[in-house]
């Protein structure tokens, strides 16, 4: 996953351009067709491969039908499927996901714009509609992606069970099916390594309607998922010594990485049996040199510190702009730090260390930096740093209560927040700040409002809702199947 977080932050003024004009592209339908839309999803495509120092060698095109719609059914490895294969099918085609993945910052816009198909889990109606209109397309002349996977583990160049329902909907539709063998390509975002990668895309022969339309959907899915496999074994037997070499050390390395995993988790499972015996002051905090933990989701609260005081410097020299991209690279790499915070199982000492170290690092980043920059801006009367000073006292405040109580700056629950969330400054500040020469005189009014109304709301105890976001990975071809059924009877 290092080459992702590599390419978020290499790319991160990008997303600034990109973000808004693929909204823009997406809510215009009638200036931007889907052959634009397609285009510019390509294009952040390519830039994601070329942040990323990801190849993709591609072979079969001449096997995609020139006319009509098609179906095309691939085996699935990882993030970077998907991107793939959108980068070389020429012609725009759309991607059927599970709606959680397709409700992702980014991911979102660009299923937007290939307009793609999202299924809802355990929503039979929402997946019979979706299942509907895609056989319609498909008969119209669009063209699709499913992975018959529905999902991936570790499995890396290895099938796993192909769901038959997802092959009911190019049995509906009466229209060829494109096996698409991808090999290596769980590599990108798989493997925590920044050297280039070479992942291979092939497209094989097309399956026509009149070969398969008097077979069930198990058979249909027999036959592609054994097209598949003899593809990804003809590439795997054509290795050189060398390659399969360097396969052998990453299978090594996974392998390993999962052990040491293992291993954590035993250790866990003893200290916590000790744990009774043991009290916390006799518990070791550090065993490295230097005092402290250093942990991934430690370093970026670092990460995010050194943003903070450089941007507090900023503001000291009255470069506001500096100031400001600061405070929203702090805002970035915390939003990276939950991410990676939430995938792992971090031991005792690492979630009580890391504690007072986000603590202390939002501090800096969302409670003097933004007061420095109001500084920066003119807002330095008397009463401004009055409202400054019980700005940076409410975050204090608030920060001091979660940590005590361990609890989340996002959360108190799955549905609700509690007070107002530290990071709301960032938003506020970074609006203001673009519409400045809209507001005019006004501007100044808003900002010197804006510190004592927020810090009330941190320490207020009022209960925000949050939006309603479905949780959990879906099984987008097993749900198709069932839908599929429901649909029939």
């Amino acid at each position: 996953m290092i080459r992702f977080y590599y390419i978020i932050l290499a790319s991160i003024f990008l997303i600034f351009y990109f973000v808004p004009l693929m909204n823009h592209y997406i809510k215009h339908p009638e200036k931007y067709d889907e052959y634009k839309c397609y285009r510019l999803a390509q294009k952040i495509v390519n830039i994601v491969k070329r942040k990323g120092r990801i190849h993709t060698h591609v072979t079969g095109k001449e096997n995609l039908p020139k006319e009509g719609g098609y179906i095309m059914y691939a085996n699935h490895q990882g993030k970077y499927d998907a991107l793939g294969i959108i980068s070389a099918h020429d012609k725009p085609c759309s991607v059927v996901i599970d709606s959680v993945t397709a409700s992702k910052p980014i991911a979102k816009q660009i299923i937007d714009l290939v307009r793609g198909a999202r299924f809802v889990k355990n929503d039979l109606r929402q997946q019979g509609t979706e299942i509907i209109r895609i056989i319609k397309e498909v008969k119209a002349g669009r063209k699709y992606l499913i992975f018959p996977e529905a999902g991936y583990v570790d499995n890396r160049n290895e099938l796993i069970e192909f769901h038959a329902g997802s092959f009911k909907m190019a049995l509906k539709a009466g229209c060829p099916i494109i096996p698409v063998a991808l090999v290596d390509s769980f590599k990108p975002f798989g493997i925590n390594s920044l050297k280039k990668v070479k992942t291979q895309l092939h497209f094989l022969e097309p399956i026509p309607y009149e070969e398969y339309k008097d077979m069930n959907t198990q058979q249909i899915s027999t036959l592609v998922k054994e097209r598949i496999r003899t593809k990804i074994q003809e590439c795997l037997d054509m290795r050189t010594e060398e390659e399969k070499a360097t396969d052998a050390k990453i299978i090594a390395r996974a392998e390993a990485k999962v052990a040491k995993v293992n291993a954590r988790e035993a250790k866990k499972t003893d200290s916590k049996e000790v744990e009774g015996v043991l009290s916390a002051a006799e518990a070791p905090l550090t065993k490295h040199s230097f005092l402290g933990v250093y942990s991934w989701t430690v370093l970026l609260s670092y990460l995010a510190l050194v943003f903070g005081v450089f941007g507090s410097f900023m503001a000291l020299k009255l470069q506001v702009i500096s100031a400001m991209m600061c405070l929203i690279l702090a805002f970035f790499v915390e939003l990276l730090d939950r991410k990676v915070n939430s995938s792992k199982n971090w031991s005792s000492d690492e979630k009580r260390y890391g504690t007072h170290v986000d603590s202390l690092s939002d501090l800096v980043g969302f409670g003097i930096l933004p007061c420095l920059i109001g500084w920066a801006m003119g807002l330095d009367s008397v009463v401004h740093i009055l409202f400054y000073v019980f700005y940076i006292g409410s975050v204090v405040v608030r920060l001091a209560y979660l940590a005590a109580s361990s609890k989340t700056d996002i959360a108190e629950g799955d549905k609700y927040c509690q007070g107002l969330p530290i990071k709301t400054i960032v938003f506020l500040l970074f609006v203001l700040f673009i519409l400045k020469d809209i507001l005019g005189e006004a501007y100044e009014l808003i900002m010197t409002c804006v510190y004592p109304l927020v810090g009330i709301f941190y320490i207020t105890n009022i209960r925000i809702r949050k939006p309603k976001v479905l949780t959990g990975n879906e099984n987008v071809a097993k749900s198709g199947e069932i839908a599929a059924e429901a649909e029939e009877k």
